[in-house]
């Protein structure tokens, strides 16, 4: 694996979006290699070769802004959200829209459960709703999270429960995804900036802090980090770098990206080239790089 120093010196840029890039989601290693895709504000998601950038092709459809997007763990499917109030899901080897759910407000956030056969939808309705793609007649299972919009939801690893965010509250919530009753509530130091899940281990950001959860039984707080700089996204490295694990944050202000020791949260290197704000960061599953 490349050590910090020399992560900081491989900056590829990836061109083709027009506006601000809300999401970014990586498929597992597969026969046919990594994916990530691309969330955007231009209306179109694009999906990319997760090794080098390169522009694979675009998912057209969606008429508004896409806050979120993610690929499945082979890059084979992804599903989208977009403030046109629809989610979509789609065939990510050819690009053909699978499927289009309207809904009554703008989708922020929109995720597959690790079976593929549900996906998680939350935004603008304050509600978050489970869909069986197995079942498209039928009802989703629909939650009242509260009085917010919800902007960020993860599935368990088991696929029995969601995670999402809290809103203005400051907190997060988990649901049982078959009957919609909460089973955890987590006080947290701000509003949730971001989710990420791998490996049993949730990283959740907010302005000042980055917290780190098991999910093996529950959600557990095993680590809290506190930023000297106002974060809006954070990523844990799948794998240790000469034993230590890094996290990798983005910066609101500076428009720039930190490199941190996740045990001690010291930053180890800083990126700068990005000429707004850093919506989104996530590590390649290799570790040795992210976008």
């Amino acid at each position: 694996l490349l050590t910090p120093a020399q992560m900081a010196q491989l900056q590829g840029i990836c061109p083709g979006h027009t506006k601000g890039v809300r999401q970014l989601s990586f498929s597992q290693p597969s026969t046919d290699g990594v994916f990530f895709a691309s969330a955007c504000q231009d209306c179109t998601p694009m999906l990319r070769d997760g090794d080098n950038g390169d522009w694979i092709g675009s998912f057209v459809g969606h008429k508004g802004a896409v806050w979120s997007a993610h690929l499945n763990a082979d890059g084979t499917r992804a599903v989208t959200g977009s403030a046109d109030f629809t989610w979509r899901y789609w065939d990510a080897t050819t690009g053909a829209e699978l499927r289009s759910v309207t809904t009554e407000h703008a989708v922020r956030a929109a995720r597959l459960s690790p079976s593929q056969d549900r996906v998680a939808v939350a935004g603008n309705s304050k509600t978050l709703s489970i869909h069986d793609l197995n079942a498209p007649e039928s009802d989703p299972v629909s939650i009242g999270v509260g009085p917010d919009v919800v902007k960020a939801v993860m599935w368990s690893p088991d696929g029995k429960k969601v995670i999402s965010d809290g809103g203005c509250s400051s907190s997060l919530q988990t649901w049982d995804s078959r009957t919609g009753t909460v089973v955890q509530s987590i006080s947290l130091p701000g509003p949730v900036r971001d989710l990420d899940e791998q490996s049993s281990t949730l990283a959740v950001a907010t302005p000042g802090h980055v917290l780190v959860f098991s999910t093996d039984d529950g959600l557990k707080e095993t680590s809290r980090l506190e930023m000297k700089a106002e974060i809006t996204s954070a990523c844990l490295q799948p794998l240790s770098t000469g034993g230590k694990k890094l996290l990798v944050v983005g910066e609101a202000k500076d428009y720039s990206v930190g490199l941190h020791d996740a045990s001690s949260g010291d930053q180890v290197a800083k990126l700068v080239g990005h000429h707004g704000p850093v919506h989104c960061v996530r590590f390649h599953p290799d570790g040795a790089q992210f976008a």
